[in-house]
Order: C-alpha cells, then structure tokens, then sequence
C-alpha cells in the first residue's frame, strides 16, 4: 500500500507504511517517505518519526517548507530541499577496490562548486562467484556495533540512492576504459546494487587544494584462538608473527614477487602503527615498499608509485607524510589516538580464522545456512540485544575462556592438543544466539582489518571550505604547525562494512591451509625468515 502525490513537476512524493505481524495481528511497524525523480529515475528515502508527521509532510506540497520540523523527521539525505542526482555525465571515475567502485564530480562540475562542499558516488559492483545479493534496504545502522562503540566520531553517514538501469550503464559505458584490466575480468555493473551511496569527498575535503592519505593499517594482532590445531601453528608461528608477514613479505598476492625478510628496522609493523609507535617510519617504510596501504590524493588525483617517486612528487609524499604523523598524534582523545581506537576493535578477533569456520558450521547444523546468516547479521548491529539474557552473558563468557587465551604470548606457551580438543568439545555445545554473538564480533574484528584512516589536509591560508578551527567537523580534526606552516587536518574511517560471512568458509581457512602448504614447500619458516627475526608480541 501506498499513497503518492506529484512535487514540482518532476518527481513524486510516496508514503509507505510497512506492517508486521504481532501476536497474530498486523501492526504498523514504520513509515518510508519516498521521493523518485522521473527526470534522472533517482530516488532518496526519508523516515517519518510517526504517522501524523508522515501526512503532514506529505499532504504539505511543499517539501522543504516540511523538512523544517526537525522534530517530526529525521531525513537521511544531506540536502533534502534537492533529492535528484546530477547526471551520469557529471560523475568521473576516481578508484575501486572490493565491491566498491567511486565517482567523484567531474571538474567542470567542481568549478560550479568552488567554496561548496563535494561528495562521492559509491556504486557496489558483484562478482559472477558472489554467494549472496547485495542489500536492497538500508533500514540496519550504517555502522556495526563495535564501530559505534570505539570509533563513531570518525564514522560519516551515507545518503542512500536508487539508481536506475540506464543510470548505471552510463556510468558503466564512460567508466569501463578506465577500470583496471584485471578487475574487469571479475568485477562488473552488471548486478550493481540497487543502493548506492552518496559520501563527502574526503579528497576535496577542504577544497581544491586539499591533500589526501589514505592508509590501510591491517592487522595488527596475534592469533589467542585455542581452537588452532596445533600443527597448523607449529607451521605458521600464528602466536608469534602477524598475518601481514605472510601476505605481504613472504608469500605476497597479485603477482607481487616475495621480498627478502627486511629486519625489524626496515619491515612495516602493524602492531607499532596501531600503537602510534613511530608512526612517521612505518608511513615511511610503506611508502617505499610501494604498499597498497598507502595512497596519497592531490587535489582529488590519487598519485600513482610512479608518480610519487618522481622528483617533483616526492617532496610532496615527504610532506603528506610528516604532516599525518603529527595530526594523528594531536587528534589524540582521552590519551587514546584513532589508531588505539581501531586496535581495540580488531582485539575482538579472538576465534582466529579457522576457528570462526568451526564456529559457523556448528551454527549451520542448528539453525540452517539463511538463520544462521540472519542472527550474526543481527548481532553485527546489536540488534537481537534485547533478547540477551544474563544467563546468555555468563555462558558466552565461559566459553570464551575455553576457546581463547587471554593473550598471544600465554597461546604461544600454553596451547597443546589437549587444550585444542578441549575448545572443540565447547563448541559442539555452544548454544545458536553464543555462537552467532561471537562470529559477529570476529566478523567486525575482520572489518576493521581491513579499513582505512582518511586524512584530510589543507594549509590554513588555501582552505576554500571550513567551519570552525578544523573545517567542517572539530571533533575529529585540528590543525598542527609543519615546516613553519599552519596546517588544518581531519580524520576519517572508511570501508567499515560487513565482511561476507561466506568467506568464513569459502576463503580465510583456506588460506592457512595454503600458507601451510607453502611452508612445508619451502623448507619451514626458519628457511624464509633470518635468524635475527625478533617475536612480534602483543604491548
């Protein structure tokens, strides 16, 4: 059911009430305002706090004369008195990774905009091999719990958009040239979502002098997980060496050729990152490694490694750099700086891969593929808390305890087959809502293994747009005196979404097994690793 009404010649105003059933009863649940643009087939959803705020809006003709009742509505859009899209044609392809790909306006559009704020269009792109469709709504939060918890002030929200099918083939049509070749092998607009997301372009933050890093800390803790067999660690030293060694220096991925081991002083740390111990050198050491996580933006244009070795760009890395080491450390809250913040999120990992796949199968067997899905999905978010008992909390804690250690170094000298088998049996007890608890927050763990710290930067005197001492938001910004030069900076995390539960199966135990094999091939890790290779233990 819904009800429609016509808005300025060029779109249409829809209410829509979704019902559920209680207590074998319909009940109104909530209440969607729905604008559609029949020019550009774009749409941009609002909620109504009740149903009288709804029709009032509705019947009011007039739609941002309504949106002026903040009270009685909460829209989701940034500039609700406008809802359409731009054209396709006003978008311009920047970067993809994962399932993501970003536009951001094109510069004609941007010389519109001088001194106005930008934004991004992220479009969700699904491979042939995807195991599960992309999100048709976004009535969940737009972070998982443990996001909100640890790191809300550096979250943004998102604008969610419908986009029509031929919106999305122009798109596709001006973007395929300019995609990477291995990417378009796999990834395609074909089954684009139907949501995209509309952002802050983080590049242009502070207008078009602004400097961009993006930097990708990766994992920054050890293995705890009693439920590792213990040949699979006496192979991969998992209490001992970070999963980035492997990945990165000793078996790398996408072609990359493996790396001599470097030595403690010249091998990027993920744990000292994270800890804000030297964070100039580890930026320093990604930088020359050409890392993937590390990428600099001028002026909304990412520098390639090309670019940032030549001559002219490398005083520019240089400076890029310095002045993100020094904002992260002034943006420090509480004696605890963003990096800190994110390391507490990943220390919620503590089932390891493999153990979070013995976690779901057994979830599988009790309630099938789709509930099990469903309740980790739920608990990402928090929202089957209200049926958490007391009783529910004391058994997840018990297991807990069985299943894990409290810290590497206690794993690394405690853990035993006995100790294995132990946490094994716990888990073929394990009720369905403890289980689904813990791979949600292994599943968030992993999130923020993978995410990113966007930081914003622009010399005070060639800033186009900002409020206040630190642009436009003081709570995650500042500004910091570099080479005699005042500085504005703001921080931002990014790529936060739910991992695929599917690669519980599918992909992470694999890998071990695969690194496991490697391993064995070479010789053991006394054959890839100098003997001066000093444990990398948690602080």
């Amino acid at each position: 059911m819904s009800i429609r009404q016509s808005y300025d010649n060029c779109g249409t105003l829809s209410l829509l009430p979704t019902f559920g059933q209680r207590q074998d009863k319909f009940a109104l649940e909530s209440i969607s305002l729905v604008y559609e643009n029949t020019r550009t087939s774009s749409r941009i959803y609002f909620s109504a706090a009740n149903l009288s705020s709804a029709f009032t809006l509705l019947l009011a003709g007039r739609f941002h004369l309504s949106l002026s009742q903040q009270q009685d509505m909460k829209a989701t859009a940034c500039d609700p008195t406008r809802p359409s899209l731009p054209p396709p044609s006003a978008w311009q392809y920047r970067i993809e990774g994962g399932e993501t790909v970003v536009f951001c306006y094109s510069p004609k559009r941007c010389e519109k905009l001088h001194g106005q704020a930008r934004q991004v269009l992220c479009i969700t792109i699904m491979s042939a091999r995807a195991h599960r469709a992309p999100p048709k709504h976004h009535k969940r939060p737009a972070h998982q719990a443990l996001f909100r918890r640890h790191l809300r002030r550096y979250l943004l929200e998102p604008v969610y958009v419908t986009l029509s099918e031929s919106y999305v083939k122009q798109l596709a049509t001006a973007t395929e040239p300019l995609r990477p070749i291995a990417r378009r092998k796999v990834k395609n607009f074909g089954t684009a979502s139907p949501l995209a997301k509309l952002l802050p372009d983080l590049a242009l933050w502070f207008g078009g002098e602004t400097l961009l890093v993006e930097i990708k800390p990766k994992c920054g803790v050890l293995s705890r997980s009693a439920l590792v067999h213990p040949d699979i660690n006496d192979a991969l030293q998992k209490f001992k060496i970070p999963p980035y060694y492997f990945t990165n220096y000793l078996f790398p991925s996408c072609g990359r050729e493996a790396m001599d081991f470097p030595d403690q002083e010249h091998r990027y740390d993920p744990l000292k990152m994270l800890l804000g111990i030297d964070i100039e050198l580890q930026l320093k050491i990604l930088h020359e490694e050409r890392s993937r996580s590390l990428r600099i933006f001028n002026r909304g244009a990412r520098l390639s490694h090309e670019d940032a070795t030549c001559a002219c760009n490398d005083g520019l890395c240089t400076l890029a750099l310095g002045i993100t080491a020094k904002a992260v450390a002034d943006e420090s809250r509480d004696g605890e700086h963003c990096f800190r913040k994110l390391l507490a999120v990943q220390r919620h990992d503590y089932l390891d891969n493999i153990g979070a796949g013995l976690l779901l199968k057994h979830l599988i067997s009790m309630v099938g593929v789709a509930r099990a899905y469903e309740m980790i999905e739920q608990y990402e978010f928090m929202r089957g808390a209200e049926k958490w008992t007391a009783e529910d909390e004391s058994e997840f804690r018990a297991s807990k305890q069985i299943i894990s250690y409290e810290t590497a170094e206690e794993a690394d000298r405690l853990h035993s087959h006995e100790g294995y088998f132990h946490a094994t049996e716990e888990v073929a007890r394990m009720k369905p809502n403890v289980c689904a608890r813990m791979l949600a927050e292994f599943m968030q763990a992993a999130a923020a293994k993978d995410c990113s710290f966007m930081i914003s930067m622009c010399r005070e005197d060639k800033a186009e747009i900002r409020q206040g001492k630190a642009g436009r938001d003081d709570k995650t910004g500042g500004f910091v005196q570099h080479e005699g030069r005042k500085w504005l900076y703001c921080v931002h995390v990014i790529d936060t979404g739910p991992k695929p539960v599917d690669k519980l199966l599918l992909k992470w135990p694999a890998v071990d097994l695969e690194l496991r094999k490697s391993v064995f091939a070479a010789g053991g890790l006394d054959k890839l690793i100098s003997p001066s290779f000093e444990d990398c233990q948690e602080s």
